[in-house]
């Protein structure tokens, strides 16, 4: 159900507000359970929560976006043939792209969120 349109205005303060010393009283806002819009120019910039709120929002983005790749793999999954003909190994696929095992060691690790 959503909020009535007072509650929301409620979350509402103008980036100016920032500048004007009182950070202090958005941060005890967020800290008391009350998320915060931040807008510029009437336009919402940022959201201010708390880290916890913020850790539950990335496991939900990563469940969605986990149950979105299940959903996929399942569709590939119900489309495919069992035609293993055109399936490749990790090394055929490698020599296909012209790169070698050290050279992918050799890259930094990179870290997909």
């Amino acid at each position: 159900m959503a909020q009535p349109a007072s509650s929301v205005l409620d979350y509402i303060v103008p980036a100016s507000d920032l500048n004007h010393g009182k950070a202090a009283q958005i941060i005890s806002r967020v800290q008391v359970g009350s998320p915060v819009i931040i807008v510029k120019r009437s336009v919402p910039t940022a959201v201010v929560i708390t880290p916890e709120e913020y850790r539950e929002y990335e496991r939900l983005r990563e469940a969605r976006e986990d149950a979105a790749d299940l959903a996929l793999a399942k569709e590939r999954l119900a489309r495919w043939d069992g035609d293993t003909s055109k399936l490749k190994s990790f090394d055929e696929f490698m020599d296909e792209m012209g790169v070698t095992q050290e050279e992918l060691d050799a890259d930094p690790e990179v870290e997909f969120e």
